[in-house]
């Protein structure tokens, strides 16, 4: 009994080595797994990146519709004033016949009766 239990230091360092190489060989497989994790990431953030481009590239594309269409309500609302003021003179000058009007009418009313 005395013989198993006494150990030789060499086998005590195979132990110690094989524990060392298993210990080795988790390592390097957690390795291959975080490395495919980093890869997977990697990917990841090129699909962002790609994604971000897209976004950026479609709200300059819509800034420039915004633009294009404020130039154009502004053409609208100048035109629609240059014309309100055009109307409201002709109705002044409208209104400034039918008053005259409205006079000889009357003229030619009490020059009748």
């Amino acid at each position: 009994m005395k013989e198993k239990d006494n150990m030789t230091i060499s086998e005590l360092a195979g132990m110690v080595s094989s524990s060392f190489i298993h210990v080795q060989h988790q390592f390097d497989k957690m390795d291959q797994k975080f490395e495919k994790i980093d890869q997977r990431f990697d990917m990841m953030d090129k699909k962002i990146d790609n994604f971000r481009s897209e976004i950026l590239g479609e709200f300059r594309k819509l800034e420039k519709r915004i633009d294009v269409i404020e130039l154009k309500l502004d053409r609208i609302e100048k035109n629609n004033i240059e014309e309100i003021e055009i109307l409201s003179k002709d109705v002044i000058i409208l209104k400034s016949k039918v008053s005259k009007l409205e006079q000889k009418i009357a003229k030619l009313k009490m020059a009748n009766s």
